[in-house]
């Protein structure tokens, strides 16, 4: 019984240091908003554990970006103690004014390790074609694929397809 107890103990200390090594990590990274402090244990009516409160995402960027769009939305933290950490909607990333998100934070993350090109590297192969992370073999760029999808493509032949099919439709529906 005394070995349970000891190993319910030493796994419930491992996993508080576990929680708080993930919490600095995602901190370090810039992917937590601090929601406020609130106090976990009293005594006699004083304070003698207090608690911070975070909303930590997934990513970086995610953080930089839900820390902007907060306000912006007009959506709060919450409270310390019962902080709202959900992501966006889609619906909220559609009414979001992107022009006032601010990534200097994140582009400066980019380039301290080392991950931001130089404008010498920025190309439409680099990004989109054989240079692209996403290159599974000979990619063609963006703009090459673009003309391949759209080689034989008469739009007039599709307008009037479309014309016919729309004409057909409210025939139908006519009494």
């Amino acid at each position: 019984m005394i070995y349970s107890v000891v190993m319910i103990l030493i796994r419930s200390i491992w996993r508080c240091e576990q929680d708080e090594l993930e919490l600095g990590a995602k901190r370090g990274l810039c992917a937590c908003h601090y929601v406020g402090s609130y106090c976990d244990s009293e005594f006699l009516g004083v304070c003698i554990e207090k608690q911070k409160a975070f909303c930590c995402f997934n990513t970086p960027l995610a953080g930089i970006v839900n820390e902007q769009a907060y306000p912006q939305l007009g959506r709060t933290w919450g409270s310390p103690e019962y902080p709202d950490c959900a992501g966006l909607s889609l619906s909220e990333l559609d009414r979001l004014d992107r022009s006032r998100i601010d990534l200097s934070e994140w582009l400066a993350i980019l380039n301290e390790t080392g991950q931001f090109p130089s404008p010498g590297e920025l190309d439409i192969a680099a990004l989109t074609g054989s240079g692209s992370a996403l290159d599974t073999g000979d990619r063609a760029d963006a703009a090459e694929r673009s003309r391949e999808r759209v080689e034989g493509f008469d739009a007039a032949d599709v307008d009037k397809a479309v014309a016919d099919e729309v004409g057909q439709r409210i025939e139908d529906a006519l009494p």
